[in-house]
């Protein structure tokens, strides 16, 4: 399973980015949204608040340096995703299926430096096999995210997670892969 950010995430990631840009840091909106979804799927929050506490830390890092980088943005940005998984992953293994939160780097998602716009490399896919053949139960795995050779997390652009999701559908030898989404 591949997962983009739930709603509008990103977004609010963004807003949070810049709002930290100019000295205001503020998880809010994104706090109460992974809240509501933490408790109308009954599922334990303290991976969810781990997440947002390193949230908040690096928006309090861009608050105090002011300063925004690409590679910055893409860290924060990565959350949406991570948030998502930890979730569905959670409540997958509430209803008895064996499920695995996986960011896409552990699964294999290898990419070039170009924040924002990163692009997997051709090791990806074997890797992504490699990777996703040794893990047991469901793999629940982010999308839109990668990391580069140097360990830095990157992002494959917007829609980036339909991308990834038939980038590890190929490299699994896949028959089909389905993109299910709230949007047009």
């Amino acid at each position: 399973v591949v997962l983009s950010a739930h709603g509008r995430t990103t977004n609010m990631l963004i807003e949070a980015a810049e709002h930290a840009l100019s000295g205001s840091v503020g998880i809010e909106e994104v706090t109460r949204t992974h809240a509501i979804l933490v408790r109308d799927l009954e599922v334990a929050s303290n991976e969810v608040d781990a997440l947002l506490e390193e949230l908040h830390s690096l928006l309090r890092g861009v608050s105090l340096i002011r300063e925004l980088t690409r590679r910055t943005l893409d860290q924060i940005m990565s959350f949406g995703e991570r948030l998502s998984t930890t979730i569905v992953a959670a409540a997958m293994r509430n209803h008895g299926i064996e499920a695995n939160a996986i960011n896409a780097w552990e699964a294999g998602m290898v990419t070039d430096s170009r924040h924002g716009s990163a692009a997997p490399l051709p090791e990806a896919e074997g890797s992504i096999a490699a990777a996703l053949g040794r893990m047991s139960g469901v793999p629940v795995v982010t999308g839109f995210l990668g990391r580069d050779h140097k360990g830095t997390i990157t992002t494959l652009g917007r829609s980036g997670s339909d991308l990834s999701a038939s980038l590890i559908g190929a490299a699994l030898q896949a028959e089909e892969v389905q993109i299910w989404t709230d949007v047009s």
